[in-house]
């Protein structure tokens, strides 16, 4: 973990780390009753910029799923929200035959 920088809003890492799990707890409070897919469509159709907090509830989702993601694609000249799986890296132990 990186040396914690104080700023202006949190003056210790436990601060931080407890405004963080109160922000995680209000988010899915606020999008609980959402889908995945649901989610997704609020992206699509929210302003620019203007999808932060969909956003941060989707990543949270997918990472919980596991080796999930989402991006952005274009499709007929507007954007749409696409969920993939990801490739799990490699591990060059077990290809060596060190594992």
């Amino acid at each position: 973990m990186s040396e914690f920088e104080p700023t202006a809003d949190f003056e210790s890492r436990e601060e931080f780390e407890l405004n963080q799990s109160h922000l995680d707890r209000e988010i899915a409070r606020k999008f609980g009753h959402y889908t995945i897919e649901q989610l997704a469509r609020r992206i699509e159709r929210a302003k620019p910029f203007d999808y932060d907090d969909e956003a941060y509830e989707l990543n949270r989702r997918l990472k919980a799923l596991g080796n999930t993601a989402w991006k952005f694609v274009n499709r007929d000249g507007f954007d749409a929200v696409v969920i993939y799986e990801i490739e799990p890296e490699p591990d060059d132990n077990v290809e060596l035959g060190y594992n």
